[in-house]
């Protein structure tokens, strides 16, 4: 009998294509604390910001899976993160959308999400970067650094990928094929 059996198979290891879940917990915490909201309201947020338009029965639908708050409405219209877009007419029902200050705000979140723009790192820009704080918000510091080094990381091996690839015969011959300019390493 052998019993010198191989029991691992070898296998290449992908990379996933889509990561930028992998911080969501950490962009998600900046978040609340740069834009001073709860986590129930930045989740609502994110459902909204790609609805475009919507009637109060749809946030109210969207609002059910959160735990009971009658104000959460009124309380983020007051505070700015939904406006009206279209007042009631007649049968219509009046119409909201998400604010330039929501929009904005989730624009950045998925900048950082992609790795496309780092988390700032200086007391000014950052509060959870000033001295005395927390204990949780010096291990989210801490993440946050490892997450900005990461994510630059990326983006350099991103730029040498394509430099080698600009500089493969076909692609300088293209080039040359279409009267483009040749291609600038960065």
């Amino acid at each position: 009998m052998d019993f010198n059996v191989n029991l691992r198979k070898n296998y290449n290891r992908t990379e996933p294509g889509n990561d930028y879940l992998k911080y969501y917990k950490v962009v998600k915490y900046w978040a609340r604390h740069k834009y001073e909201i709860s986590s129930q309201d930045f989740d609502m947020i994110c459902y909204l910001y790609s609805e475009k338009l919507f009637t109060r029965p749809q946030f109210q639908e969207f609002e059910c899976i959160f735990s009971w708050d009658n104000h959460r409405f009124n309380r983020m219209t007051e505070a700015g993160w939904i406006i009206k877009w279209r007042p009631r007419i007649g049968m219509e029902k009046a119409l909201y959308e998400l604010s330039r200050k929501g929009k904005s705000m989730m624009v950045s979140v998925y900048k950082k999400l992609n790795g496309e723009e780092p988390i700032s790192e200086t007391r000014q820009n950052n509060t959870l970067f000033n001295k005395n704080v927390s204990y949780t918000d010096n291990m989210y510091k801490r993440t946050i650094k490892n997450m900005n080094r990461n994510n630059a990381e990326k983006r350099r091996l991103k730029r040498i990928e394509e430099d080698i690839y600009q500089q493969q015969p076909h692609v300088i011959k293209y080039r040359q094929s279409r009267g483009l300019p040749p291609h600038q390493p960065l």
